[in-house]
């Protein structure tokens, strides 16, 4: 029965994912999608876009998901979120088939559902643009899953080692895009590891190819970015080293209450009112909570037996990092606390939970699993609240869809501040104006009926 639960769980997430979607959102275009339509459209099969030098950065799988949207559903918005939740609910599928196979207790595998399928995401899950953000760390979990299991583990032959050195080209070239740098330090870290517990001369110059391999793609992926051209509403035109002069606080409450974000969603927070000392004792938290952890996973040797939840955990850290790193331009120490952050970040959440439920507590270690259900019950309770949140507040975002919808159909009638607002694309109105032109021209998403 318990292996069925690796499967149980991921289909039970989506299905509520999904009834959310519907509660929460309308099939009409804006914000990101403004950006697609007049970079893509109105010839939509044209590889044209994707020849110059920042191809990688275009997230070339999205030109083929695009094509079939189109044909197929007359470019749907909803298409994109469900495909979204789908990736999602395969990246639980591999977490809850190595929790099942580490014989975790039932009450880690329902508080992982309680993290991996909060609504704390809801901004990424509503913006059907980040799709293929969720293939991307669905791809990247199934590696630290494959690399745990058959390099770590069996140290099989091979087709194990050709699928560690395909891999990341087929991340990276086709869905990591900005969330590269993740992938390759987590990859890098995880060999390091790996190596110098193994120090085995064999299993050491194996790495060297992996290694080899994920610095490859990377060093295209960088050049490839290095062409592209990036827009950033609301940025500083400061120096890092002047912002450090003015606001020295700024990196360290930007960092810390990026990990209160994972407990509870930064518009729960806003809601209840909560000042900026106890968000940041938030983070201090969920932070000493972490390290709690790693200290454990190295005390207790359970890298002997797994790196997985190791690489999880290097993955979320390095997040919250690069988050801060560049996100400080925008002079906000609740920037990093964004939901369209929170699917990085969770990667975290699941490593303290994989990791307390394989260290098969004693009962004389009363201390370690008061610690340990504590932590357990402060996620569970952070994410339960967000939840309750969120599944308030969906009828208000579905109101907000309505507007988009409306002014979609007559968007002629609005200013352009007023397009900006409903549509939430704050460059230039006139971008707005051309994009739901080109779908009106083609009877596309909103007006597919008008064909």
């Amino acid at each position: 029965m318990k292996k069925l639960l690796y499967i149980l769980f991921p289909v039970m997430g989506a299905l509520f994912l999904v009834a959310y979607i519907k509660a929460s959102t309308l099939d009409v275009v804006y914000t990101d999608y403004i950006r697609i339509i007049n970079s893509y459209f109105p010839d939509v099969y044209s590889f044209k876009p994707y020849l110059g030098a920042d191809i990688l950065t275009r997230l070339p799988v999205s030109y083929f998901e695009r094509i079939i949207n189109v044909a197929l559903f007359s470019y749907s918005t909803r298409l994109d979120m469900y495909m979204g939740i789908i990736f999602l609910s395969l990246s639980s599928f591999v977490i809850y088939k190595f929790a099942v196979e580490q014989k975790a207790p039932l009450v880690i595998l329902v508080s992982i559902f309680i993290v991996y399928f909060s609504l704390n995401k809801w901004e990424m899950l509503s913006n059907g643009t980040g799709w293929v953000h969720f293939f991307a760390f669905f791809l990247f979990t199934l590696h630290y899953y494959l690399y745990d299991k058959y390099v770590y583990k069996k140290e099989a032959g091979k087709k194990a080692d050709i699928c560690m050195c395909v891999l990341p080209y087929i991340s990276i070239f086709l869905t990591a895009g900005p969330y590269t740098a993740i992938y390759a330090l987590s990859l890098i870290l995880l060999y390091l590891t790996a190596v110098i517990i193994k120090r085995n001369v064999k299993f050491f110059k194996r790495h060297i190819k992996y290694l080899i391999n994920i610095l490859i793609p990377t060093l295209i992926y960088i050049y490839s970015m290095k062409h592209s051209v990036e827009e950033h509403a609301g940025s500083t035109s400061m120096s890092m080293g002047e912002v450090l002069k003015t606001m020295p606080d700024l990196f360290a409450r930007l960092y810390l209450k990026s990990f209160a974000s994972i407990l509870v969603g930064v518009e729960t927070i806003n809601d209840l009112k909560l000042s900026s000392d106890i968000v940041i004792a938030m983070g201090v938290l969920v932070l000493l909570a972490y390290i709690y952890v790693i200290f454990l996973y190295f005390r207790k040797k359970v890298y002997k037996t797994s790196l997985f939840p190791l690489v999880l955990m290097f993955s979320a850290l390095i997040s919250h990092l690069l988050v801060t790193l560049s996100r400080w331009i925008f002079l906000k120490d609740t920037y990093g606390m964004s939901s369209r952050y929170a699917l990085q970040f969770q990667f975290g959440v699941v490593a303290v939970l994989l990791i307390l439920g394989s260290l098969g507590y004693k009962k004389k270690e009363k201390n370690n699993i008061h610690i340990a259900a504590g932590i357990c019950v402060l996620f569970i309770v952070g994410n339960v609240i967000t939840n309750s949140y969120e599944m308030n507040m969906a009828k208000y975002r579905k109101e907000n869809f309505e507007k988009k919808y409306e002014a979609a159909l007559e968007f002629d009638k609005y200013s352009d501040k007023e397009l900006n607002e409903i549509f939430q694309y704050r460059h230039d109105a006139a971008r707005i104006r051309k994009a739901l032109g080109i779908l009106r021209d083609a009877g596309l998403n909103v007006y597919k009926e008008r064909r």
